[in-house]
């Protein structure tokens, strides 16, 4: 009940000051409602191609999948969930309690979101005590440092230090992120400093938000939000080895 009269109140708020924001949701909202099942028999039959592997594009109501990089994100989390159903996976950012409700990581850590079952712990705060057998991550890590109250352009990478730390099976982790978002992100994906075992790269091909496989160079050209909605490269990483934090202080970013 509180959850809905604090809901209730910040709609109240929004439609006060930012009216026209309301009516733009409601809009978006019926939108959605519409093209979700024709998405279902069109998109949805499709597939894509990545990873050596061929998955069904993920047509989901919450966010509209078939618009943006999680029609390609989630098929991923969902496989890289069921393979680990019997491990301790640490999930970082709140993503799959919106699309795998019957297989969700028994740890999910979101600075920000509110749940009964995410702990808000910024990223470099996560104790070794929670004793990790694999991580997952969808397009979390280009906030990390960049959407924050205090910016930090080498904090993606001392998030990944600090993961590698603490996950058991270190070739046991996956994270997807967009490119053409967080500036320094990229510079660090094209100069290969982070430090993970395996990169893919993909790139939205249209405006029926159908991916293909594509070199790095490719994927950095992209941008976030031009020519389409959201991400238009998209980076699928797995496994993470060591970074020496010596070199942590002459990368400037």
């Amino acid at each position: 009940m509180q959850e809905i009269i604090r809901l209730a109140q910040r709609v109240k708020e929004v439609a006060q000051n930012n009216p026209e924001k309301i009516v733009e949701r409601s809009l978006d909202k019926i939108y959605t409602s519409v093209l979700t099942p024709i998405k279902k028999i069109t998109l949805g039959r499709q597939r894509f191609r990545a990873s050596g592997k061929e998955y069904f594009y993920a047509t989901h109501y919450y966010n509209a999948t078939w618009r943006n990089e999680r029609a390609v994100e989630v098929p991923l989390l969902n496989e890289f969930l069921e393979i680990n159903r019997l491990r301790r996976i640490l999930e970082l950012g709140n993503v799959s309690a919106y699309y795998s409700k019957n297989n969700r990581p028994p740890l999910v850590v979101d600075k920000y979101e509110r749940s009964k079952t995410v702990q808000n712990l910024d990223v470099l705060d996560i104790p070794h005590t929670f004793n990790i057998e694999g991580i997952v991550s969808i397009s979390t890590l280009e906030h990390i440092g960049w959407d924050e109250a205090i910016k930090d352009p080498l904090k993606p990478l001392k998030c990944l230090m600090h993961l590698y730390e603490l996950v058991s099976d270190k070739s046991n982790v996956l994270f997807t992120f967009p490119t053409g978002y967080n500036p320094s992100l990229d510079k660090m994906l094209a100069d290969n400093v982070l430090p993970f075992i395996t990169f893919e790269f993909m790139e939205r091909k249209d405006a029926d938000n159908h991916w293909v496989v594509c070199d790095k160079a490719t994927a950095l050209r992209k941008m976030f939000g031009n020519p389409y909605y959201a991400a238009n490269g998209l980076v699928i990483a797995r496994g993470l080895r060591k970074f020496d934090e010596s070199d942590l202080k002459s990368l400037k970013y």
